[in-house]
């Protein structure tokens, strides 16, 4: 990785008094934190369940694949809207060209919606802080009844 970041860095011909060295440990720098970012449950359930209709190509905000950056759930100042529809999923689509979404609560457990749920704000909504009592909120919410 090391050497990967100072070949990116040597293409760098602005004229800058910041030693290579010192780009070099910028650019490790980021790519260690978006490793960090794409480890863990979270990131793994995301790739495998959700990363298939939710980015790529044909991708949108409205429509058959919507974009979860893009949607004002992952950054609200609750997560209610997100964890009801991993829960309960989207079976009647807002939107006229959009596609259902599948329910996650039969298969996946709290930790596991937690884990999506962290992973989805922490990516999808960078600089926001964490929602707190995540664990409590996704418990509440599964017992409420579902449709």
């Amino acid at each position: 990785m090391q050497a990967i970041a100072h070949y990116i860095a040597s293409f760098d011909t602005r004229q800058s008094t910041e030693p290579v060295q010192a780009r070099r440990q910028a650019v490790l720098a980021a790519a260690a934190t978006q490793q960090a970012l794409d480890a863990g449950e979270g990131a793994r359930i995301y790739n495998t369940a959700c990363a298939a209709c939710h980015e790529g190509e044909g991708a949108h905000l409205y429509g058959a694949r919507p974009q979860l950056a893009l949607n004002s759930n992952v950054w609200a100042k609750t997560p209610d809207n997100v964890v009801n529809v991993l829960l309960n999923g989207a079976p009647e689509p807002a939107h006229g060209s959009a596609n259902t979404m599948p329910a996650y609560r039969d298969l996946l457990s709290d930790r596991q919606i937690v884990e999506v749920v962290s992973y989805l704000r922490r990516t999808m909504a960078p600089g926001e802080k964490p929602w707190p009592n995540l664990p409590e909120r996704v418990a509440a919410l599964r017992a409420l009844a579902h449709p």
